[in-house]
């Protein structure tokens, strides 16, 4: 452990002590009551209004289980209510702009790719190279934090400083966390993070126990979310296409394609021209910062749990299914929640971690695959881990053939370079065990053995 690191310990354990002498007295501070964090919000914003999101029921369901169920520290509730208000702000300014600015409201998200499966399959990896690729474009950190933020050179800067600020001070607090889920300012961030802005996510339970949101969740329309989610990409995607504006007609010529309502090739169109999500408006370039494209590439293995809903916000989406043997996954999953709540809770027990997401993403798998059933199977693509790991390039080949996009030597090249600056561990080696977590290898085995036996994933003996 470094000195700073030392010293953080230090001061966080002198500030839970004392929250928890105030709680002996009755009091609990901060304040994680839903006004207060909208008046919080408001002021921060300077503005009042959250358009027509009706964010109530979801928010309120939040901060009960908060309250009476996640066993917050002291700095716990600091980092929750300073969430909670972030996301609020968030959602306030996103309001503001999008009531100046018709451009948004009018943006086209066409066919979207996703990268779905179980947590800990590759997923982050190969968003991560995909979305190196220049005719791509994928949601980044910064612009999830700061979503609002302007696209002058000055305010990105800003906006990706604040990110690194706020990504640095929860490494110091959860300094394990980097070896399991590398993230950076730069680097694609997952949707959990967009449908969160909404209080419609699995992320706050995966950092925080909130059982009692995260049932309601799962059983919830998620209409709010992914309405959200789409409205969240129209914005970014207007952005940068109002960012663009002023360049040169040669720049612009070569970051804006032509799309096939703009009368490209018949084959062309035929590969990437499917029903749209959105009704109106015109398909626009996204910019230098992630991508020249418009072909948006996302992820989350939080989407087992709500593939319906995705597929009703986006009937022309395309879904890269992963696939890893799901003891492996079980046993990393658990770590990886673990870490997080350890952070901000004095209840985090492993093995109760570990049983409860393990019930939950076996639900969530199940359900996913029954919805799946359903679809069109040309929606769909399987990639094993062990492929994404083992011959990347050839991973991303696959996924293009399916899709129907180029792969152009400049992504190749682009996706080179990230390779090599991502070697597999970079950050270290994170291990784990099934018996760590209390997990039985039988049951586990016997839980997903129908799912193994479908898309031939080995079950390995030994770990």
């Amino acid at each position: 452990m470094s000195f700073s690191q030392s010293c953080v310990r230090t001061a966080v354990r002198g500030l839970n002590f004392g929250g928890r002498t105030l709680r002996k007295l009755g009091i609990e501070t901060p304040s994680l009551d839903a006004d207060a964090l909208h008046r919080a919000a408001y002021a921060r914003a300077g503005a009042r209004s959250y358009g027509s999101w009706d964010i109530d029921e979801p928010l309120e369901r939040l901060l009960k289980s908060y309250r009476d169920e996640a066993a917050l520290t002291t700095l716990g509730r600091i980092t929750v209510r300073e969430l909670i208000v972030s996301l609020l702000d968030n959602l306030l300014r996103m309001e503001a702009e999008r009531a100046a600015n018709p451009l948004i409201e009018q943006q086209r998200i066409t066919a979207p790719v996703f990268i779905v499966g179980l947590p800990r399959t590759g997923t982050t990896h190969l968003h991560g190279i995909i979305s190196q690729d220049p005719d791509n474009r994928a949601p980044l950190t910064w612009e999830v934090m700061y979503p609002a933020a302007g696209r002058s050179a000055a305010e990105i800067a800003r906006a990706r400083a604040q990110t690194g600020t706020r990504l640095n001070w929860a490494d110091r607090l959860a300094p394990e966390f980097m070896r399991i889920h590398p993230i950076a300012p730069d680097l694609p961030q997952e949707c959990i993070a967009i449908t969160a802005q909404v209080f419609m996510s699995i992320q706050f339970h995966t950092t925080h126990d909130v059982s009692s949101y995260q049932d309601w969740l799962e059983t919830a329309p998620q209409k709010l979310g992914f309405d959200f989610h789409l409205r969240f990409l129209q914005h970014l995607q207007a952005k940068t296409t109002t960012a663009m504006d002023g360049r040169s007609a040669a720049s612009a010529g070569r970051n804006s394609r032509p799309t096939a309502m703009d009368g490209q090739s018949a084959a062309s169109a035929g590969r990437n021209s499917r029903p749209t999500a959105m009704d109106g408006g015109s398909a626009a370039s996204a910019g230098p910062s992630s991508g020249s494209g418009s072909r948006w590439v996302l992820k989350a293995p939080g989407h087992l749990f709500a593939l319906e809903g995705l597929l009703e916000r986006y009937p022309d989406a395309r879904i890269i299914h992963t696939h890893r043997d799901p003891l492996r996954v079980m046993a990393s999953m658990a770590s990886h929640a673990t870490v997080l709540r350890r952070a901000f809770s004095d209840r985090a027990n492993p093995r109760s971690i570990a049983r409860d997401w393990a019930d939950r993403w076996a639900r969530a798998l199940d359900k996913f695959l029954a919805v799946r059933d359903r679809a069109r199977a040309e929606q769909f693509l399987d990639v094993r881990f062990e492929s994404i790991e083992s011959d990347p390039l050839g991973t991303v080949e696959r996924v293009y053939d399916f899709v129907g996009w180029p792969l152009t030597r400049d992504a190749r090249d682009a996706m080179g370079r990230f390779l090599a600056a991502n070697p597999k561990n970079k950050h270290g080696v994170h291990s784990y065990t099934l018996e760590q977590f209390g997990l039985s290898r039988a049951a586990e085995t016997a839980r997903f053995r129908s799912y193994c036996e479908r898309f031939g994933i080995p079950v390995r003996a030994e770990r």
